[in-house]
């Protein structure tokens, strides 16, 4: 690697080899000014294209459209030699610089299908380097994690991006991979208004893609409903509460008799004096017969007062409507 004064307008800046996503003009802009008062501090990293007669830029992008925007002639960077070697050093030191050192699954595997791509780019430049070689010492000849990476790479860009911002979990992102692009882009806006875990992103997903097969709708005409929209713009319900509304939704729309009996059932309780005691659990997403009645107590005081409530309640009749109303 040697240290050299390049002029900007040898550098190829429509070159995407080892981008990752787009700048931040926000940053951009905070970048721009400091390199405007101080100059550029870090060198970039380059590489020379033997057969443009260019550098392909590793890292540094911004700070070169600074360069580029501040009208500069030329940079000093740090230039690798046109190799296999240097191609690969160069994707791993931009996949490092990416989170600030901390190298978490996602971006792992971010980074893997991007130097997955990298490699198959490489292999057209040095079609004599053993490169099934390299893949099976990267990827340990697993075919099936291949597979994996291949359909993500192929997947349209802005759903790696909502997955590199963790606003998708990759086993749901390849399970909405089937759905076309208009849809996938409403079910990646509900996730981010929302930002549900990887479980209640499959439930929302298992619940939104059953109401599309029985009723004969879209995904988006399923999750873009007046009523889940009203819940979104509603500014003063809290996230959690947001989220909660809208799969109970869902659930009403995909199970109406269902939760129609658990939302009566609670209504009688609280009449009969029990408030939160005694409460009907269904069957996790309904897909079984099973329901269960629960009494709640936390001490032996509570215990006793709920005691005192059943008696009282069969004295009345309670106890009856509720397994009669069952």
């Amino acid at each position: 690697m040697l240290f050299k004064n390049i002029s900007i307008k040898d550098i190829d800046f429509s070159c995407d080899f080892f981008k990752f996503l787009p700048v931040d003009p926000s940053r951009q802009k905070i970048l721009f000014q400091n390199i405007k008062k101080n100059g550029i501090l870090y060198p970039p990293v380059l590489i020379k294209d033997n057969n443009l007669e260019k550098f392909i830029v590793v890292n540094g992008f911004k700070r070169l459209f600074s360069a580029l925007k501040l009208e500069k002639e030329s940079v000093n960077a740090l230039v690798m030699d046109y190799s296999p070697q240097s191609f690969l050093k160069g994707f791993y030191l931009r996949a490092a610089e990416k989170n600030n050192e901390i190298f978490d699954e996602s971006l792992k595997f971010y980074a893997q299908s991007k130097l997955y791509q990298i490699i198959l780019n490489i292999k057209n430049i040095f079609p004599e380097f053993d490169f099934e070689l390299i893949i099976n010492e990267l990827f340990g000849n697993n075919k099936n994690f291949i597979n994996k990476i291949i359909k993500f790479s192929n997947s349209p860009f802005f759903v790696q991006k909502a997955f590199f911002e963790g606003k998708i979990a990759l086993p749901v992102l390849f399970d909405v991979l089937k759905y076309k692009e208009n849809e996938i882009k409403d079910i990646l806006y509900i996730f981010n208004e929302l930002s549900p875990g990887l479980n209640r992103q499959r439930e929302i997903i298992s619940l939104a893609d059953e109401l599309s097969h029985r009723d004969d709708k879209t995904i988006s005409e399923i999750i873009c409903q007046d009523d889940i929209s009203q819940i979104l713009k509603d500014e003063k319900l809290p996230n959690p509460q947001k989220l909660s509304f809208v799969i109970n939704s869902l659930n009403l729309k995909r199970y109406p008799e269902m939760i129609n009996l658990k939302e009566k059932f609670e209504i009688l309780a609280h009449e009969s004096g029990f408030n939160e005691n005694p409460r009907i659990f269904s069957p996790k997403n309904f897909e079984d017969s099973d329901f269960k009645i629960e009494f709640k107590f936390n001490s032996v005081e509570t215990y006793v007062k709920v005691c005192k409530k059943i008696n009282k309640s069969l004295e009345k009749g309670y106890i009856e409507r509720f397994l009669n109303f069952i």
